[in-house]
């Protein structure tokens, strides 16, 4: 193991399973195999991880784990000031994670807050903008990701014109490492989600939240459209509804959802809805239990962007999925045939994929293994290279390399 030490910080007051926490898990668990690391976050959910330490925000101090820890690694906004200031100042090295496209959801989740969201707004846009000019080397998780991402760190950084000479494609300063799956998961799931009898309960899982980004409306009607004798059948689960971050408002479309199962006798019997925000482990038992996992999203920007954690936790699971097309893991589903794509919007063709994946054990079974070989071109050891290559010889970004205490202000403060 290499000595080199490095410091991971999370965001404070999340335990349940959000994407921010779970990329963390993720993180933490491959780098350990390499490096000495610390995590800043949730003692509950980094128990499993032996070979790391763990502390509560309100046990850290960074301004002595930073000066303790060669690399600081990080999403946008974690850090004040004065930790920025401090990383480098010291030489530190910062790499700041941008596995979200953090500005288009930042107008989904302020487009709501009456009043005060354009506040609320700006100054989340204004400590992204600060992450980016303070920062060595960026994460990403797609090609589409990498392109936005590009666009907003060289409109905001002064790089030097010979940069574009020494590294064409700019990867020594970004580079993709999306959401993947663990060794020690992909084991255990070999059998997860097989069909039984046509009388069993065929169970949809809905991972993650229900942002307004997505379409869990177009669900809701599809399984009202299924004919009888697959209806019958049919159980719909969404295992989170309320954010374990309190800061966050209920999303209008999770309003939405519960107002109208609530309100439909037909759709009470056919939907569960878990109101609070599972652990890891909780919504894992969901997923195991369940022979079909799917992801709807409406039309926009976001869809094109997100690389998202629910259907990397299909793939975990081993079970198909039927998702909306235009996302990019939708692309690699279509590939390799582990699921259904459908057009955004279609209630016709959502409820023709489910009743197909329900039906047709053989279909089914075919999308399944399938699945298996998406597994393995997603364990994390294979993509988290470009990270595991920056930490072992990282590297001062070309516009931090003459830094001095006049030029130091303007890169930190603004």
């Amino acid at each position: 193991m290499d000595s080199r030490k490095i410091l991971l910080v999370g965001d404070k007051g999340e335990s349940g399973l959000t994407g921010p926490l779970f990329r963390l898990f993720q993180l933490a668990e491959i780098l350990s195999s390499h490096y000495l690391v610390t995590v800043v976050g949730s003692k509950s959910v980094f128990s499993t991880l032996d070979s790391i330490q763990v502390l509560s925000h309100e046990e850290a101090v960074l301004k002595h784990l930073i000066r303790e820890h060669d690399i600081v690694l990080c999403r946008p906004g974690l850090l004040s000031v004065k930790n920025l200031w401090q990383i480098l100042s010291e030489k530190k090295y910062l790499v700041t994670d941008l596995f979200i496209p953090q500005p288009i959801e930042g107008l989904h989740y302020f487009s709501q807050i009456t009043g005060a969201g354009q506040k609320y707004y700006n100054n989340s846009q204004r400590r992204l903008r600060r992450a980016i000019r303070c920062s060595d080397f960026f994460l990403c998780s797609s090609p589409s990701q990498r392109l936005f991402w590009l666009g907003a760190i060289t409109g905001i950084r002064n790089l030097p014109v010979s940069f574009i000479v020494q590294d064409p494609h700019l990867s020594s300063l970004i580079d993709c490492v999306p959401l993947g799956i663990s060794e020690v998961s992909s084991e255990k799931n070999k059998h997860c989600g097989l069909v039984g009898n046509r009388d069993d309960i065929f169970k949809i899982v809905w991972g993650g939240g229900l942002w307004n980004w997505t379409d869990p409306e177009l669900l809701l009607s599809s399984i009202l459209s299924l004919e009888e004798n697959v209806k019958k059948n049919i159980k719909v689960i969404f295992p989170g509804i309320v954010h374990s971050d309190t800061q966050i408002p209920l999303p209008l479309t999770a309003d939405k959802v519960c107002k109208r199962v609530e309100n439909s006798s037909e759709l009470k019997k056919m939907v569960e809805l878990t109101p609070g925000w599972l652990s890891l482990e909780q919504y894992r038992q969901k997923l195991y239990t369940s022979n079909l996992g799917i992801s709807l999203h409406r039309n926009g920007v976001e869809s094109v962007l997100s690389w998202r954690l629910r259907i990397i936790s299909y793939i975990e699971a081993g079970i198909p999925v039927i998702l909306s097309e235009n996302c990019p893991l939708a692309e690699l589903i279509a590939e390799y045939g582990a699921g259904i794509v459908i057009p955004v919007e279609s209630v016709e063709k959502c409820s023709q994929a489910i009743s197909q994946l329900f039906l047709d054990r053989e279909f089914y079974l075919k999308c399944k293994k399938a699945m298996n070989k998406i597994r393995q071109s997603l364990l994390l050891e294979k993509i988290s290279k470009p990270l595991i290559e920056y930490c072992d010889a990282p590297r001062r970004a070309p516009d931090l390399k003459s830094l001095n205490l006049w030029t130091l202000p303007q890169i930190v403060l603004p």
